[in-house]
């Protein structure tokens, strides 16, 4: 039996702590003993101690000399065989960790977000992972707007990446089939039982662009009505002034009875089923899972026309692809969404969850996982 010790940053729900649990779902125990160390800020914590009697909590998303003391200390005694990094912190630690150890590292991005960074930050953060990426031969990205960008910035050779897509279980999603009246009800959203309904879930967080998202709601709102908002995600501190500035953006605009805030919930997924439409507002993604979540519980999706979004949404074909960081883009997103017939709502439906089976499956996301594993100790055993 071989160890494998995955290094994350946060238990926080979103798609990097999701792809982990799937992972560890998905692993063979006779064949894989996992550790874990990550840090116990989010509901995923508990969900990680069901799947494993080691696990350590480390804050690793910032830099940290104590960290790296408690890190140095769990890989002495634990010995992995494999180290399985995730996101940009992690994977500071867990691949200088490595070329200390000799222990082979695979490390998945999750996402670029250099473009978000001040121009000096950005060459720092660029310069640093052009040194971590000499020191690992095996990195993931979930799709190619990923490696597109990896090209754009010069961060990683060819030869040393995996384009593996980010796979979804689907039977729980087909499970699904909430009653809306009593959903709305339990949210004490009654009053919106025959309105339309727009949902959106991610991490409460700038570049999710959600003030985008309230400003050209507002707009669509003039021209429908009937048209109501339903945002489910949590907040970390860090973004606590950005989630301040949405609730006040809501209020100045007379919206309150027009959105609802909902934060995390563990029946999301019942809440997005009884919406007509679901949209997405990022300005920067890897390969997200709730487009591929939206699609799943067959709802048509409106996505930002950014790489990831676009790797699993071609516009008219599987869902309506709207301008990056446009106000009126997602004013005619929602819109054209609304006043499409219905057979070509359904069309988009079909094709897009056709594509989902055939493309973003967890089984073909972790059989490719679990095969870099073992090329990654044969190569390394040389």
């Amino acid at each position: 039996m071989k160890k494998i010790c995955f290094i994350n940053g946060t238990t926080v729900v979103g798609g990097g702590p999701l792809n982990l649990l799937q992972l560890l779902e998905s692993l063979d125990k006779k064949e894989w003993e996992p550790v874990i160390c990550t840090y116990d800020d989010g509901p995923y914590w508990n969900k990680f101690k069901n799947l494993t009697t080691k696990a350590y909590s480390i804050p690793l998303r910032k830099l940290s000399f104590s960290s790296w003391l408690k890190l140095r200390s769990i890989l002495n005694k634990e010995k992995p065989d494999l180290i399985h990094t995730h996101g940009k912190g992690p994977g500071l630690y867990g691949r200088i960790a490595g070329w200390l150890f000799r222990i082979p590292v695979i490390h998945s991005f999750h996402g670029f977000h250099y473009y978000d960074l001040p121009p000096f930050k950005r060459r720092f953060h660029l310069l640093v992972e052009n040194i971590l990426a000499l020191l690992t031969p095996h990195h993931i990205l979930s799709c190619r707007g990923e490696r597109n960008k990896a090209r754009i910035i010069r961060l990683l050779k060819d030869r040393k990446t995996n384009i593996i897509h980010n796979g979804l279980r689907l039977t729980k999603f087909k499970e699904l089939k909430p009653d809306k009246r009593k959903t709305l009800a339990s949210l004490g959203l009654e009053s919106w039982e025959n309105t339309m309904l727009v949902g959106s879930m991610s991490r409460i967080s700038p570049e999710k662009g959600i003030l985008n998202l309230i400003h050209g709601f507002a707009h669509a709102l003039t021209t429908c009505s009937n048209l109501r908002l339903v945002i489910i995600g949590s907040c970390q501190e860090e973004h606590a002034q950005y989630l301040e500035s949405i609730q006040t953006v809501v209020r100045e605009l007379n919206l309150s009875g027009k959105i609802a805030i909902l934060g995390y919930r563990e029946n999301a997924f019942e809440i997005l089923k009884i919406m007509d439409a679901y949209i997405t507002t990022s300005l920067s993604e890897g390969l997200p899972y709730n487009i591929l979540e939206a699609i799943a519980l067959e709802r048509p999706v409106i996505a930002t026309d950014i790489p990831g979004n676009n790797d699993i949404i071609r516009d008219s074909i599987e869902g309506i692809l709207i301008p990056s960081n446009s106000i009126d883009g997602i004013r005619q997103g929602i819109l054209k969404m609304f006043y499409m017939k219905e057979d070509r709502r359904n069309s988009l439906i079909r094709k897009a969850s056709e594509r989902l089976e055939k493309d973003f499956s967890l089984e073909k996301m972790t059989s490719s996982v679990f095969s870099l594993y073992k090329k990654a100790l044969n190569s390394h055993s040389r």
